[in-house]
């Protein structure tokens, strides 16, 4: 209602300036006005092109958008020349006249302006998940993080708050949807996005172009504790992850619902849970990273594990393994897996090979890399997540959904800067020749007016 409002008020200036306008042009030379509208209008297309060559998107500002500035600097200037030369609404001192005038320009431009922003919410933001992303050359650059909360309707789990990142290539062009990797951290930790925004500035700014959206969850409930990732009395933590968090993307990330856009990935606890979700549910994710990944849960205490999560039954705990899972659901030929772990990682080294090789024997396409001069963390971490992702950015398995959006007067091949300066000078160009017109067609009307007042007499 309120951008309603904000247009009928403009419009209603304009319309007002205008009848202002035509009736001195026929009751009364105006010269002075006439000058006023012209310098003012000449001062709002430069405005207008010094705007464009300093905002990062202008080319997303779409042909209505172009429409509504074009509004917005025909009214002010209009409006300002019927302020400056009329005599309704102004005092007469010159004292109060300057302020009138001042204080009545600045609220309609910031009326205009906002009407402006309203019609064209592209110009500085775009929303994702409920929240604001500006657009800006440095999300443009390097993407935007967001912290979320995912509610754990079914699972009950009582998880810290996610984290998202919006790749740059989507700030560029929201109206393509693009992939997810949902992706779990170690234990101790939080969910972070740091160690995967390192991978993927280490690949390149193609890769942070073509990367997609990386929601980081909480597994865990807290830094220190340590559930496994099944759902067991320590919490349904399985149930989050697979029920939970898919519902909460498909109701805010534009992401299409085909699994050819899904990965799982996953980071010592968070690979034991990559590994088990994906040979678990493979209808929901068609790839996966796992780094580091323990081949069982509670690795290296699986005798704890067993008694106090698992009800001390080795049967439970059996029918929980990955291995379990991938010989009962491992039918999904095109699963493309990445396995990562250091070649000096004793203690978690043998079970990443051993379920990569139970992963190729069901049917995975499955790529291995063996991190020399490395245990579990630092280095591993990082050449984990650089291998995985360029694995998936390189064989295509992270696709986009949509064409780019139109760019008015534009090609494909033009840069935002040169497509909004072009943009900009085309309505440039236009409020010129209107211009022209309106002078034209002014000095018409007052020569007609002069001929009439003053007859010739024979």
């Amino acid at each position: 209602m309120l951008l309603v409002g904000l247009c009928l008020g403009v419009g209603a200036l304009l319309v007002l300036s205008s009848i202002v306008f035509v009736r001195r042009a026929l009751v009364y030379s105006s010269n002075r006005t006439l000058i006023a509208v012209v310098v003012w209008q000449l001062v709002s297309v430069v405005a207008l092109l010094v705007w464009s060559s300093n905002t990062a998107r202008p080319d997303l500002v779409e042909l209505p958008g172009w429409i509504a500035l074009g509004f917005v600097a025909f009214a002010v200037p209009l409006a300002f020349g019927a302020l400056l030369d009329g005599k309704w609404s102004v005092p007469p001192r010159p004292g109060l006249k300057i302020m009138t005038i001042a204080l009545l320009t600045l609220t309609l431009t910031g009326s205009v302006g906002a009407v402006a922003v309203a019609i064209v919410p592209s110009l500085i933001r775009t929303t994702v998940a409920g929240k604001q992303v500006p657009i800006t050359a440095e999300t443009l650059q390097n993407g935007y993080s967001i912290a979320v909360h995912i509610p754990p309707t079914t699972s009950g789990f009582s998880a810290r708050d996610a984290n998202l990142w919006v790749p740059p290539g989507y700030i560029l062009h929201p109206d393509v949807r693009r992939p997810v990797v949902e992706t779990m951290m170690g234990q101790p930790g939080d969910a972070s996005l740091g160690a995967t925004l390192n991978a993927l500035h280490a690949l390149g700014s193609n890769a942070l172009q073509n990367a997609p959206f990386v929601l980081v969850v909480d597994q865990l409930g807290g830094r220190n504790l340590n559930p496994p990732c099944r759902d067991t009395v320590a919490g349904r933590v399985t149930t989050y992850l697979s029920v939970d968090v898919p519902r909460w993307i498909r109701a805010n990330l534009p992401v299409p619902d085909t699994r050819t856009y899904w990965t799982v990935a996953g980071y010592s606890h968070g690979g034991d849970c990559a590994e088990f979700l994906e040979a678990t549910f493979p209808s929901i994710w068609s790839n996966m990273i796992s780094v580091s990944g323990p081949d069982r849960p509670g690795t290296p205490h699986v005798a704890y594990a067993i008694a106090h999560y698992f009800g001390g039954s080795q049967a439970a705990f059996d029918a929980s393994l990955t291995a379990t899972a991938l010989r009962a659901h491992g039918h999904y030929k095109d699963t493309v897996a990445t396995f990562a772990t250091g070649a000096l990682d004793t203690k978690y080294g043998p079970g990443v090979i051993e379920v990569a090789s139970l992963a190729d024997e069901a049917g995975w396409h499955v790529s291995t890399i063996i991190v020399p001069n490395s245990d579990h963390i630092g280095v591993t971490l990082n050449e984990g997540l650089k291998f995985g992702y360029h694995k998936l950015l390189t064989t295509g398995r992270f696709p986009t959904e949509g064409a780019t959006p139109p760019r008015y007067l534009c090609s494909s091949q033009a840069t935002p800067s040169t497509c909004g300066g072009y943009q900009s000078a085309t309505l440039a160009g236009s409020i010129a020749l209107i211009d022209q017109g309106l002078v034209i067609a002014f000095f018409v009307i007052q020569l007609l007016l002069r001929l009439r007042s003053n007859p010739k007499h024979e």
